[in-house]
């Protein structure tokens, strides 16, 4: 039977995909435009040089350095948002981050309230299985980080845990890893959840996200991952898989249910399921028939027939075996109903997303729910991105199947869509589901009304994040299609959270509505906005006026556009008919010129029916008032609202009330004054008999009433003493002695009123008091009209009893000052809103009022005051994120790899304090891309030159100022790096002996080390560098040699330069001499490094040299007495080499590098170079030729000299043969005292000589007498 399974709506979805994907919104805009979120992996995960090889055999090398990305950066969140401390923030796994985030904006999209899901049984089902988080967090660099929060910071349970904990969610609750289908897992799981009555709504979703270099080192030596970081699914360039990262979360519910909470609905899930591949010839190989029997028991149990199926969302990594497999077993499936009679529209559509954002693994499966769920709602199917040829391995035509090559329409004849989506994951877990196009909605949008104000509330936990929804907002107006503004302002409301920081905006129209957004966000005014204690709610004090704030046209747009308030004044008009024979109702109706409304029997009730219509308008919208207080004639709707008074009761306290007040009408004045009670009491002599108290309305503010001539004295008088004073324009002296001339007979006609307890705190302005008893008897209504209104006494009570926000209910604010004024006098903060103003429509009035409400936490139903409003979905939070992250630099270094390192010496290490400073580094190709370039007999020897800039780079680190030199370089064994090497580089610097040494050893041998250099620092300082003129030098040069034929040349012989070595652009050769332009590579203008003097720069120096040969022997560089350095040339410069002499086999010369004004850059004074043996016209194989060791070769002793010599000599020596013959020969050339120094050789001073001592290190006691003028003289030509 069809659909037996019960139908779950997805309702919500949330979404962070590469690509700029980070809604569903945008991530359909890419679907559809076939884009792909492809880049290079981002600096901030791992080092791409230090980790990427393109040769798959590399070790320790991933051979793709490409993979689909987020945007967002994964070390930041907006933690305070979901309650978490930084402390804890800092460690957490940033898949956690992203479901938190992520989560919140799928409920925010299905328009479900988080705080009413609190306690409830939706249950989290989360998908996930990467690792890299667990793997940074306990590496032993980091170890010592790990801390209280650690545990729960990178575990799998909590990426589902979080969401319940944040949420407070009390259903089913689990992490599922099946690999690649652990979300699609989860969905299913999700689904027999609901269908199983445990949880009432489900999340469910799936998260990855890739920070280190180690799994995708794993899975290409694996050889699981496309060269280019790019899944081309179903294509025949199919070569691996691309890796992706994101996020992705729906919101289930059944589908009854979200019809009847009128939910949007993107897609129905008709059916579900999971099974096992069991045994194939891999573990991680599919199993096609497992796929076609899963997908066959699925389609089986969800009563839809494989011919119904529109379209495919496959697996579809595009591997060579994954992607035939799974499509044999869809046509295994698919096919007879399929099998094209017209295949162009016969066929079903098959597709897969990982085209476009690479394979989210754990997340893939919750990817393709949300790409077929929005095929669904738009009805229309995307491209398979950056297809070029099908794979020819798959018969797509036999086996019914098509791909889309661009955006295609969903099937006419399939209605309702059907929607199969698949997942595998590499341990052969597979999982199924079938989708349905949602049912069509059965609310139709109603337009807005027009000159209707509609209330929009915006909330966030910030400003910033105020101000971040606000511009959302704006954007989301000015869009092309755009929903009614009464279900915007209704989905605000009612399917939102509200937040601390809030906003209300009211407008009649969108375009009204932009405008109020575009204000606030420029920083405009007068605009309704403050913060809250959501904890904190406040209910308003109604506040009743008295009379005063009647006008001739008060009510009326209520009546015509409020029913609630209509409904309210026409019970009200109907009792009063009865009483008075004459409707109120009508005289609320007549126009100005006739109105008479300033009459006392007319303003009462009418201002009654107003309050009362306002206060039912009010509860309507969810306003209950916390208290209430009436101010005179406002007593009687006080009393009537609070519950004392039934309607009717109260109707007859305001006629008789009015009628009777009426009768004295033009009898006495009423005067207010602003003076406190006391004062004016002692000031003007108020005895109660011609002048009465009528009210105090506040610590500051009276208002007198009775006889008019006493009151014009009154007057005069305050008007002397500057004290302010005004008459009122009224018809009598209310609260004066003439009321009491009404008393008896308005107690007689209310000796019928019936009296209940109050419902509402009542505070009494006759009483001064709150009274909780039914004490509104006639004899209380004779007070009422006599007595002075307390009302300032009643504002102290409600203080005292905490109340500090306050309403105003009435035709127009009359009682803001006076309360302001109570407030002050306590130095009190609170607000008070008024309901109307006769200067407003009353409907934007109220929503002002409303709006203020809001922003005071004043609880509103939304929902009621939009009752006819449908749920739109709206933009979602704006996060402030912060970074929050917590990695030693070790580990650091170790990820993201050098900062700041110069590329030769690499990281300073470590150690034990000692005299020796050290640094090491990896000979990696992709930070030194000149290395390949420098080959001699096709192997790669790490260049001469380049110990020299590690000499120069030394001093840098120790000295950067002055110029300086270097000495006894010895270059004493070749460096040859391997195709599958990279070399470690160690340098160290002895600070006692200025002496440096280079070292290497193999990547994986680490203990034995290779010397190859050596050097030190000259304590000399150089005088400033002397310029040259490279004209005159070419004069003397007349032969002239192009780049080419040098290269030819030298790669003859053997050196085999690469093009960052071939820097020579031309030569011209002289006597002995030769000078050369040297261009460098054009990388060498882009290279940020700290290189001072360029091996490239320096070696095309050295090759300029084998032009003053006359043969073809190449040579070498073994050794530098002395390099003087007084800059470095950036990328271009003059070389003039100068031959000083040769021997067999070996020659010494001089070079000079300078720039193009000649200023010189670099001496290099007796440069020694060694020749290779190489056969004439052959290339020898045995590059161990050129490696050297130096070992002393005999010769004859020298014929002595005739000189005359110092008589006395120190003379320093190793104590060995040369030593001991050097010290007999001074003697027989009449030195008197030679006095020998050997290692560790102590000289005391003697008591009362100028003496000295020498002990330690033999070099170290040599330069000790430099300073003191002894021996030590360095030969500085």
């Amino acid at each position: 039977m069809k659909h037996e399974l019960t139908p779950i709506a997805i309702i919500g979805m949330g979404c962070r995909f590469p690509g700029g994907a980070e809604n569903p919104r945008k991530f359909w805009q890419m679907l559809c435009e076939g884009r792909d979120g492809i880049i290079e992996v981002p600096p901030e995960r791992w080092d791409v040089r230090r980790f990427y090889d393109p040769d798959p055999n590399k070790p320790g090398k991933t051979y793709t350095k490409h993979g689909a990305y987020l945007r967002q950066p994964i070390d930041q969140m907006d933690a305070l948002f979901f309650g978490i401390s930084p402390r804890e923030a800092e460690t957490l796994d940033p898949q956690q981050r992203l479901l938190l985030e992520v989560t919140w904006e799928a409920l925010e999209d299905a328009g479900l309230v988080p705080k009413q899901l609190a306690g409830s049984t939706t249950g989290v089902f989360i998908g996930g299985f990467i690792i890299d988080h667990i793997a940074t967090s306990i590496s032993p660099y980091n170890c010592d980080l790990l801390g209280t929060y650690s545990a729960v910071s990178f575990t799998h349970t909590i990426l589902s845990a979080r969401i319940a904990y944040v949420l407070d969610l009390n259903g089913p609750c689990m992490t599922l890893d099946t690999a690649c289908s652990s979300s699609l897992v989860a969905f299913h799981q999700a689904c027999q959840s609901i269908r199983a009555g445990e949880s009432e709504i489900a999340l469910v979703g799936g998260v990855n996200v890739m920070h280190r270099p180690e799994i995708p080192i794993s899975m290409c030596k694996s050889q699981l991952l496309a060269a280019d970081g790019r899944s081309k699914s179903f294509d025949a360039r199919g070569d691996g898989y691309g890796r992706g990262e994101g996020a992705g979360v729906v919101v289930l519910k059944p589908l009854d249910a979200a019809k009847r909470d009128g939910d949007s609905i993107y897609a129905v899930v008709r059916g579900t399921g999971i099974n096992q591949d069991g045994r194939t010839e891999g573990i991680t190989l599919p199993n096609g028939e497992a796929q076609a029997t899963l997908i066959r028991q699925v389609w089986e149990r969800s009563g839809v027939a494989p011919g119904e199926i529109a379209y495919f969302e496959a697996h579809g990594t595009g591997t060579a075996v994954g992607d035939p497999v799974e499509c044999n077993a869809l046509g295994t499936v698919l096919g007879r109903e399929h099998l094209p009679h017209n295949p162009s529209e016969d066929a079903c559509f098959v597709g897969s997303l990982k085209a476009n954002i690479g394979h989210l693994e754990a997340a893939a499966g919750i990817a393709s729910v949300i790409k077929s769920s929005l095929c669904l709602t738009h009805r229309q199917i995307p491209p398979v991105a950056n297809l070029e040829t099908p794979n020819p391995s798959i018969p797509f035509e036999a086996l019914g199947l098509r791909l889309p090559r661009k955006l295609e329409p969903m099937p006419i004849a399939k209605k309702p869509a059907y929607v199969g989506i698949n997942s595998f994951g590499y341990g052969g877990t597979n999982a199924h589901v079938v989708l349905e196009e949602a049912p069509p909605t059965e609310k139709a949008p109603i337009e807005d009304a027009p000159d209707t104000p509609y209330l929009l509330p915006l909330s966030a936990r910030s400003e910033k994040a105020l101000s971040g929804l606000a511009q959302s907002y704006l954007d989301f107006l000015s869009a092309p299609e755009v929903p009614p503004l009464r279900d915007i302002c209704y989905s605000a409301g009612v399917r939102r959270e509200h937040h601390n920081h809030r906003l209300a905006l009211i407008a009649d129209s969108r375009d009204g509505m932009a405008a109020q957004l575009q204000s606030f966000v420029g920083g405009g005014g007068h605009l309704l906005t403050g913060q809250v204690f959501p904890e904190q709610e406040a209910q308003p004090v109604f506040v009743f006026t008295g009379m005063g704030p009647q006008w001739w046209a008060m009510g009326r747009e209520l009546l015509q556009q409020e029913p609630v308030f209509r409904q309210v004044a026409e019970e009200c008009d109907a009792i009063f008919q009865d009483l008075s024979g004459w409707s109120i109702l009508a005289e609320m109706k007549v126009n100005e010129a006739d109105s008479k409304m300033s009459e006392t029997h007319i303003a009462q009730p009418a201002n009654f029916i107003v309050q009362a219509g306002l206060s039912a308008l009010w509860q309507s919208w969810g306003i209950e008032p916390a208290a209430i207080v009436g101010h005179s004639v406002g007593d009687v709707t006080a009393s009537y609202v609070s519950g004392i008074l039934g309607l009717e009761d109260a109707m007859l306290v305001s006629y008789h009330r009015s009628r009777l007040q009426k009768t004295v009408a033009g009898q006495g004045k009423m005067l207010a004054v602003g003076l406190a009670m006391k004062e004016a009491r002692d000031m003007l002599g108020i005895d109660g008999e011609r002048v009465s108290f009528a009210a105090i309305n506040s610590p500051a503010s009276i208002t007198l009433s009775g006889d008019p001539n006493a009151l014009e004295e009154m007057a005069g008088t305050l008007k002397d003493k500057g004290i302010f004073n005004r008459f009122l324009q009224v018809e009598l002296a209310y609260h004066s002695h003439i009321m009491d001339l009404l008393k008896d007979e308005f107690r007689e006609v209310l000796s019928t009123l019936r009296l209940k307890n109050p419902a509402v705190p009542f505070y009494s302005t006759v009483l001064g008091q709150r009274v909780e008893k039914p004490v509104c008897d006639g004899e209380y209504w004779c007070n009422n009209i006599r007595e002075p209104v307390l009302f300032a006494k009643s504002i102290e009570n409600l203080m005292d009893d905490g109340l500090r926000l306050f309403l105003e209910v009435g035709p127009h604010p009359v009682l803001s000052t006076a309360i302001e004024e109570c407030l002050a006098h306590r130095g009190t903060k609170g607000k008070i809103i008024a309901s109307l103003h006769r200067k407003k429509p009353e409907r934007t009035a109220l929503r002002e009022a409303l709006g203020s409400l809001y922003i005071a936490n004043t609880p509103i139903d939304f929902g009621r005051l939009y009752e006819t409003g449908n749920y739109v979905r709206l933009p979602t939070y704006p996060w402030q994120r912060e970074t929050y992250w917590v990695e030693s630099e070790e580990s650091l270094r170790d990820r993201l790899g050098r900062s700041g390192q110069h590329p030769l010496l690499g990281q300073r290490l470590a150690i034990p304090k000692s005299l020796n400073l050290s640094w090491e580094t990896t000979l990696n190709n992709n930070f030194l891309p000149y290395l390949t370039d420098h080959r001699i007999e096709g192997a790669v020897i790490f260049p001469g030159a380049a110990y020299v800039e590690i000499g120069l780079a030394i001093q840098k680190e120790i000295d950067e100022k002055g110029v300086f030199a270097l000495e006894g370089i010895k270059l004493r064994r070749a460096l040859v790096i391997g195709a599958n090497d990279e070399p470690v580089l160690h340098a160290d610097y002895d600070e006692e002996t200025r002496e440096y040494t280079v070292h290497s050893r193999s990547h994986d041998d680490k203990s034995n080390w290779t010397l190859h250099a050596t050097g030190s620092i000259s304590m000399l300082r150089v005088d400033g560098a002397r310029k040259i003129d490279p004209d005159e030098i070419r004069k003397r040069c007349p032969v002239s040699m192009n780049a080419d034929t040098l290269y030819d040349r030298l790669h003859k012989v053997g050196l085999q330069y690469g093009p960052h070595f071939q820097g020579i652009r031309r030569l011209w050769k002289g006597k002995d001499e030769v000078l050369a332009r040297i261009e460098g590579h054009e990388a060498l203008v882009l290279d940020d490094s700290d290189y001072r003097l360029h091996p490239t720069l320096l070696d095309a120096g050295f090759q300029s040299l084998i032009t003053l040969l006359d043969d073809s022997t190449p040579y070498v560089p073994v050794s530098i007495r002395q390099l003087r350095f007084y800059a470095g040339p950036k990328a271009s410069c003059w070389s003039h080499a100068r031959f000083i002499k040769g021997s067999a086999g070996v020659i010494e010369v001089d070079i000079t590098l300078c720039d193009d004004d000649g200023n010189v850059l670099v001496e290099v004074k007796d440069l020694f170079c060694q020749a290779l043996a190489v056969k004439k016209g052959e290339q020898t194989g045995d590059w161990k030729q050129w490696t050297y060791d130096f070992a002393w070769e005999p010769a004859e002793k020298p014929v002595p000299m005739e000189t005359n010599i110092p008589a006395r000599w120190w003379l320093f020596s190793d104590g060995r043969t040369v030593g001991e013959w050097l010290g007999e020969q001074f003697p027989s050339h009449g030195a008197q005292s030679v006095i020998q120094v050997l290692p560790d050789t102590t000289f005391q001073k003697k008591n009362g000589s100028s003496g000295f001592s020498v002990s330690g290190q033999f070099d170290s006691a040599v330069r000790s007498f430099a300073p003191r003028g002894y021996v030590y003289q360095p030969r500085v030509a």
